[in-house]
């Protein structure tokens, strides 16, 4: 952009992101403000009076407004070439179309938000870890079962936060899962006296490799103790078996 002749050059790709037809001259700078969602506009605005009045660079991202209502997501680049005088005596810029990229962003935080709400519905512990069984995210329920957020459990051992533990658990299926490559379950009783039936899963890259770990974990401690309770009537009626023979 020639501020004092308010002269605008355009690149072929510029001609493509508003759809325009090469052949007509660039629309000058006072014919910006149609070319943008007008919040957009004013951003840019104000970035350019900061690039002309004292040399600073920016990066913005602006809706671009197409002719046939379209709107493009675009990053806008630029800076201004200072004269001997320190007044500026041109703008370059850059615009790039991101819609697509931006629309894969959108749907992957869908994405996320959507398998977060699946796990976060589950009464079952769900925890990722990196190889070193630190916790890369974790769901409500293995969070709650400690009396924590999800956010507070990353990044740390689950061994530290289940067993209250500096190394890991003895028997860890999550462990054997990421040595053996093979899925690996087991049943345990933690320190406050929980039974749980956990299963760990080694996540697979290409070559067959262990990149992560994944440990779904069931509370049974009620069915331990139903089971408890069964074993402990069956032995009283062998007791009793015993002493009614007896008599």
């Amino acid at each position: 952009w020639e501020a004092e002749q308010d002269m605008v050059t355009w690149s072929e790709e510029m001609y493509r992101i508003f759809k325009m037809d090469p052949a007509h001259r660039a629309p000058n700078w006072a014919e910006h403000p149609a070319l943008y969602h007008p919040e957009d506009f004013e951003r840019l605005r104000e970035a350019t009076e900061e690039a002309i009045s004292n040399g600073t660079p920016y990066e913005l991202e602006l809706r671009a407004l197409r002719k046939d209502g379209e709107t493009r997501v675009c990053l806008a680049q630029g800076f201004a070439e200072m004269g001997p005088n320190g007044r500026a005596v041109r703008l370059y810029g850059s615009l790039q179309d991101i819609t697509e990229r931006k629309q894969a962003e959108e749907a992957l935080r869908a994405s996320e938000l959507q398998k977060n709400l699946i796990l976060d519905a589950t009464a079952e512990m769900v925890a990722y870890y990196d190889l070193d069984l630190r916790v890369i995210w974790a769901n409500r329920a293995a969070a709650e079962s400690v009396g924590k957020t999800p956010a507070e459990l990353e990044g740390l051992h689950c061994y530290e936060i289940w067993d209250q533990r500096i190394d890991p658990c003895p028997g860890c299926p999550v462990l054997k899962a990421r040595d053996t490559g093979v899925p690996q379950n087991t049943e345990r009783q933690s320190p406050d006296g929980r039974y749980w039936f956990l299963r760990g899963y080694p996540i697979l890259d290409d070559q067959g490799k262990s990149f992560a770990l994944v440990e779904f974990g069931q509370d049974i401690t009620d069915r331990k103790q139903a089971e408890e309770r069964h074993v402990q009537l069956e032995e009283q009626m062998r007791q009793a078996q015993k002493l009614e023979s007896i008599g």
